[in-house]
């Protein structure tokens, strides 16, 4: 799952995706396993309440569940209420203190609400747990471009590359953190790459016009931010890059 957020703004930096497992923790066919499959199989069609219901009564079922907790707690992330997400990946780690997902997930949720250091620390115990996580470089870096370390962004964000090639956040991240260097050469670059691995990921678009502005390539720009404006429901970057093309235009 992918989440898109705001950053300083006018910029917007592409998390990375989770995928919930349906692990087995306890025991084969039990109830709470049951309700945890439940809940996994509504999130997967996008029926958060109804997910949150089963993991629930997964959890009372069995109090020590500690990846009903963590799956419970990214539905409440999914849904924006990040207080609760982080009490649930709290309560997953208390039960199970190398429990990877919860950290990473909590992680994210730190860095939603603003709070970079605590998320660079659950990326960085997430690391420790599985040094080939490249998802959790990725993100890590999301937290030092937010405190405008690019440098170490940049840094995390080329390891997130050599342990997966195929990384599309950390190109896209990484142009970003290019591009607030003024670096737009490169940060373009990185910005055909992730659309290289995905064509309809408009917020890349958006990025590498603001490069190619920078530039003075006048046209390339906006054709990327007519083709943002097609791909994007995000009204209000729509707006900002209306804007923009207006003053291309004029």
């Amino acid at each position: 799952m992918k989440k898109v957020m705001n950053h300083k703004g006018k910029f917007i930096v592409l998390t990375a995706c989770i995928v919930l497992t349906t692990t087995l923790l306890v025991g084969c066919g039990s109830p709470a396993q049951e309700h945890f499959d439940k809940g996994a199989a509504y999130y997967d069609q996008g029926e958060f309440d109804e997910a949150i219901e089963e993991y629930t009564e997964a959890i009372e079922l069995d109090p020590e569940y500690a990846k009903a907790y963590s799956n419970r707690g990214w539905v409440y992330y999914e849904k924006g209420e990040y207080d609760k997400a982080i009490a649930d990946f709290n309560k997953a780690i208390e039960i199970d203190p190398e429990c990877l997902e919860a950290y990473y997930n909590r992680g994210l949720a730190y860095y939603v609400k603003g709070e970079y250091d605590k998320a660079i620390a659950d990326s960085n115990k997430a690391i420790e747990l599985d040094p080939e996580y490249a998802l959790a470089y990725n993100n890590r870096g999301l937290a030092y471009a937010a405190k405008g370390e690019y440098d170490k962004a940049i840094a995390d964000s080329n390891k997130a590359i050599e342990l997966d090639p195929e990384c599309l956040e950390a190109y896209y991240n990484r142009g970003w953190a290019y591009l607030w260097k003024a670096e737009y050469n490169k940060a373009i670059a990185d910005f055909n790459k992730a659309l290289e691995l995905d064509l309809e990921l408009d917020v890349a678009y958006f990025g590498r016009g603001l490069g190619y502005m920078e530039l003075g390539q006048k046209e390339k720009a906006i054709s990327d931010f007519e083709k943002f404006i097609e791909l994007s429901k995000n009204h209000a970057l729509i707006q900002a890059a209306q804007g923009i093309l207006d003053e291309l235009r004029a």
